[in-house]
């Protein structure tokens, strides 16, 4: 599929090229030049190695081409197409790419808006994935890089331009990546209202300054937000803190039926006034992070308390999502379907989190040996239960597939007008296309959960449990060492005391 696109626009920008060298661009229009920077480069993939990036690198080149040629032809570039080509760089994880694309956005004339800086951001999230990932060790301090994260907030400001959620997400990942620990405690203070030490409250200062300013709402917790706090306090603080942190946040205290903190509300949640606060903020990728850093710091029974912690989740957010999507069908109608969002499972058990369990116990040298035994005799039951989930959630969509063609035919359908008929159709194929993956990613993290349980999870096991074995013997070994060197001394003494007893 990546093949016969890139195929297409190589064909469309070959064509370009063609107009170019016989000197007929100046008789093509904006809009060409517009479709050419748009069609020119395929989109970067989300993962990516060095292999990949070094295939993408001519799109800085065909970019930069078309807008030239642009000028050249008495077009100005929109703020539109810069923004295109931010977007490309940012997928590129081109921070540097970004910061020219800005400045060449205010040489022209042109405002740049919380589109353009968020899109910056993100340039630097990826920068950094991709530094990680091709371990690369830059040698430059993480000052550097905070510096010029905290310029592009103060030229927000400057600029009186109000950062919003995916501005505070991008610079709580960045400051977690770059081990800016003060940084992030400082953020998640001053913005979020989250203090560390005691995450039972939130800061005087915060409820102060937003008392005073009523009209600035802070920033609402997401699940991402809670991994990043969740990954930087296990890097960075203590076991106590970090369970105090995730207990606190996840499962906040209520004053006079008032939420503590500011929660992320979900879109099936913002049309009702009931919004569920215990574990609503919990994801794999959370309980990923937690179990990876309690594995390596806690004690074995704290293990295994979060990772039934997690199969109570799981299975609540299962039985609650598998309630909700069935009472959408129920009357199901055009008006209810079109404000309905789909549930799709955010909790459930990934290769992913098995291998950050294996990794923490494995660093234990066999301390751990029952974390392992326990997964084993679980995972059975936890494979079963998504295959469940998967079939369920399988067989539901179709059913609200039918239900939906069924309703686009009828007679309320065919008086709509055009435009709101495509909203709607776009809208239900974004609904079928989300649930499918989400069915394809269950079934997929299960064959991986299978291979995992019939493979490397026994071996490790056997490795443990050998290990502690060779330890025991060890111990057993050193024992009898002792033992015997003990007696050997007694009779040694003994001897003493009785040659140098006095002849009678």
């Amino acid at each position: 599929m990546e093949t016969n696109q890139l195929n297409r626009n190589n064909k469309i920008w070959s064509k370009y090229l063609q107009c170019v060298e016989s000197n007929q661009a100046a008789f093509l229009p904006q809009s060409i030049h517009q479709f050419v920077l748009q069609r020119c480069t395929n989109k970067p993939p989300k993962k990516f190695d060095r292999s990949v990036i070094e295939r993408y690198l001519h799109n800085q080149d065909r970019l930069r081409f078309t807008i030239d040629q642009m000028r050249i032809n008495n077009f100005k570039p929109t703020l539109d197409d810069y923004k295109f080509i931010l977007d490309r760089f940012a997928l590129m994880g081109s921070r540097s790419g970004c910061r020219r694309i800005m400045r060449e956005v205010l040489d022209n004339g042109l405002q740049l808006d919380l589109e353009c800086y968020n899109t910056t951001l993100m340039a630097y999230v990826r920068w950094i994935h991709r530094q990680k990932r091709n371990n690369h060790q830059d040698t430059r301090p993480q000052r550097i890089i905070s510096a010029e994260i905290s310029g592009l907030l103060e030229e927000m400001a400057k600029n009186s331009i109000q950062p919003n959620e995916d501005t505070y997400n991008y610079v709580l990942s960045i400051l977690k990546d770059i081990q800016d620990f003060d940084g992030l405690i400082q953020l998640l203070e001053s913005t979020y209202g989250i203090d560390i030490s005691n995450p039972d409250q939130q800061p005087i200062q915060f409820l102060d300054f937003h008392a005073q300013n009523p009209e600035i709402i802070p920033p609402k917790v997401s699940p991402s937000v809670l991994r990043s706090i969740i990954d930087a306090v296990g890097n960075h603080s203590n076991l106590s803190t970090l369970i105090s942190v995730f207990e606190a946040l996840v499962n906040p205290i209520t004053k006079d039926g008032i939420q503590t903190y500011v929660w992320k509300v979900t879109p099936e949640e913002a049309s009702t006034s009931q919004v569920s606060i215990k574990g609503k903020n919990l994801s794999v990728s959370v309980l990923d992070r937690l179990l990876y850093h309690i594995t390596q710091k806690g004690p074995s029974f704290l293990v295994k308390h979060y990772l039934q912690y997690a199969m109570w989740a799981y299975n609540e957010e299962k039985a609650n999502n598998m309630a909700y999507r069935n009472s959408i069908l129920d009357n199901a109608s055009l008006d209810s379907l079109k404000h309905a969002h789909m549930r799709i499972p955010r909790i459930f058990f990934s290769a992913q989190l098995l291998t950050s369990i294996r990794i923490g116990v494995l660093d234990h040298h066999g301390i751990k040996i029952g974390v392992i035994r326990y997964l084993i005799d679980k995972l059975p039951m936890i494979i079963q239960s998504q295959e469940e989930e998967y079939q369920e959630l399988a067989n539901w969509t179709k059913e609200y597939e039918s239900k939906v063609n069924e309703l686009l035919t009828n007679e309320e359908a065919t008086k709509m007008d055009n435009e709101t008929f495509d909203n709607l159709l776009s809208k239900f194929e974004t609904d079928i296309k989300l649930l499918n993956e989400r069915a394809s990613t269950l079934k997929l993290h299960n064959r991986f959960l299978r291979v995992a349980g019939n493979t490397w999870m026994p071996k490790v096991w056997e490795q443990v449990a050998s290990r502690r074995r060779q330890s025991r013997e060890k111990v057993r070994l050193q024992a009898e060492k002792e033992e015997r060197e003990e007696k050997a001394k007694t009779l040694q003494d003994d001897y003493f005391v009785a040659a140098s007893a006095p002849v009678s």
